[in-house]
């Protein structure tokens, strides 16, 4: 691959990035601002029923291969894993500085490695384990037990952190047999009666001004893992984990500038470490793939 081709591609790549960061904070800010007049089940089951209207023409104009599975157990369990894995992290945003909650996402990875070599039979090799290390030495930092009191709020989005992990690992199983559309597509019709039922009993009429971050939620939930499905099948993990990173200065400036929340400086450093662990990582993997 050429020099400018190289360069087009990986300032793709950074485009996709920037469409994701974008994404996740907007869905954020919406879950925040919803989550003064709905429930977090009721946000999540309109969240899923405006998606799914998105994806119904694709469904149309690709016919119902893109609905064909063999391994519907499969799904079922990945999308109730990811329904709470989404609930929790609904819940901590609604409680939690935007920073702290970003923050503490950035633990997905480890539970990862952690799954994968337990389910997937996966390597646990140095540098994973030096990851693992440093991202459970990260969370200590960020929740400092014994320093400060530990919010429940933040052991929810932990636990989110671990449920999307275990999502992650299902869908890493899918994709051996499953397109991506077709994934993402039995998701959304799969939460769509999940989200119902959990709300269904605490039902509340949305007002007209919460419109606007419905459909804000609803689409930031497609675009968000589109762009990075699309930034990673652009570049390598190396290039594209930094500017993931971005996400959390840009979440404190936005939390800053929204809704004027501090920021401490110990959940810098605690996300820092995480990265620096998990990049540390996937650069041993890519060396060991060259040689």
């Amino acid at each position: 691959m050429s020099s400018r081709l190289l360069n087009d591609t990986l300032f793709t790549a950074a485009g996709w990035m920037g469409v994701m960061i974008a994404s996740f904070l907007l869905q954020m800010i919406a879950v925040r601002e919803l989550s003064e007049n709905l429930g977090v089940f009721q946000i999540l089951f309109i969240r899923s029923g405006i998606s799914l209207a998105i994806v119904t023409p694709l469904i149309a104009a690709r016919g119902a291969r893109l609905l064909r599975t063999d391994r519907i157990g499969m799904h079922m369990a990945r999308n109730g894993v990811n329904f709470v894995a989404q609930a929790a992290w609904a819940y901590g945003v609604a409680m939690l500085p935007l920073a702290a909650v970003t923050a503490l996402e950035f633990s997905t990875p480890l539970w990862v490695a952690l799954l994968a070599a337990l389910f997937l039979g996966e390597r646990l090799s140095r540098h994973r384990v030096i990851a693992v290390v440093s991202g459970f030495v990260g969370v200590l930092i960020i929740l400092r037990p014994g320093v400060e009191a530990v919010q429940l709020a933040a052991l929810v989005v932990l636990g989110s952190a671990l449920c999307f992990a275990t999502s992650n690992v299902i869908a890493k199983a899918l994709t051996r047999t499953e397109g991506t559309l077709t994934i993402v597509i039995w998701m959304q019709i799969m939460q769509l009666p999940i989200g119902f039922l959990a709300c269904i009993w605490s039902w509340t009429d949305p007002a007209w001004s919460d419109a606007p971050w419905l459909i804000v939620i609803g689409c930031t939930g497609l675009s968000a893992h589109y762009a990075m499905a699309k930034a990673f099948s652009l570049a390598d993990a190396t290039v594209v984990m930094p500017i993931d990173f971005l996400r959390l200065p840009l979440a404190a400036l936005a939390a800053y500038a929204v809704y004027r929340e501090p920021v401490s400086i110990f959940i810098f450093l605690g996300a820092a470490l995480m990265f620096a662990g998990n990049f540390h990582s996937v650069w041993q993997e890519r060396q060991e793939r060259r040689t």
